[in-house]
């Protein structure tokens, strides 16, 4: 361990990662090592939950990144989600980075005036929101460059399943295949 002038620290890393190892491959190698092992534990209603597998979380965000290809999203694109932690926000983040695109978290916190900057700065082309009036909020502050805003509660991911129809997994397999792992794939303003 070395500290630097700055009083930080730094090691040499004990791992490697290589060009093409990326977050979402780890997923699919868990979904194909282990595919019935569950992975994430949803709430269905009150009190209670639906376990998903490896193999059906992967299902689930290879749908969702097919249809967010049919929406027009491209490589490095940055996409923002303004929404608490859910399973809706799960599945964009790890289909945009299975496509290239850039995941732009905007805290539900942040002042309009926080996030007009967060949407100028990052050139963000599209928002999620999870309610309403969390997308109206956007849309009062986006810049022209933000195209479209969509809002959960107002079926964000319905138009996302639809967008998928005409979008294969093996177009997302050629998209997948060209994201490395020095490409920016998220973009976090504090």
């Amino acid at each position: 361990m070395k500290r630097m002038r700055d009083g930080s620290y730094t090691i040499k890393p004990t791992y490697k990662v290589g060009e093409h190892e990326i977050i979402p491959d780890m997923l699919a190698k868990r979904a194909t090592k282990f595919p019935k092992q569950v992975v994430v534990e949803q709430r269905s209603s009150v009190g209670s939950t639906r376990s998903l597998t490896a193999k059906e979380l992967q299902r689930q965000v290879d749908y969702t990144a097919c249809g967010l290809i049919g929406l027009g999203v491209q490589a490095g694109d940055a996409i923002a989600i303004l929404a608490p932690t859910s399973y809706e926000w799960l599945l964009l983040d790890l289909a945009l980075l299975s496509i290239g695109a850039i995941t732009v978290p905007i805290y539900e916190s942040d002042s309009a005036s926080q996030i007009e900057h967060i949407l100028t700065d990052a050139h963000v082309t599209r928002v999620f929101t999870a309610t309403t009036q969390q997308a109206e909020l956007v849309r009062s502050v986006a810049p022209t460059a933000t195209r479209a805003v969509t809002s959960f509660d107002q079926g964000a991911m319905r138009a996302i399943a639809r967008a998928a129809t005409n979008v294969t997994i093996n177009d997302v397999e050629k998209r997948r295949a060209t994201v490395t792992s020095s490409d920016i794939a998220t973009i976090i303003y504090t």
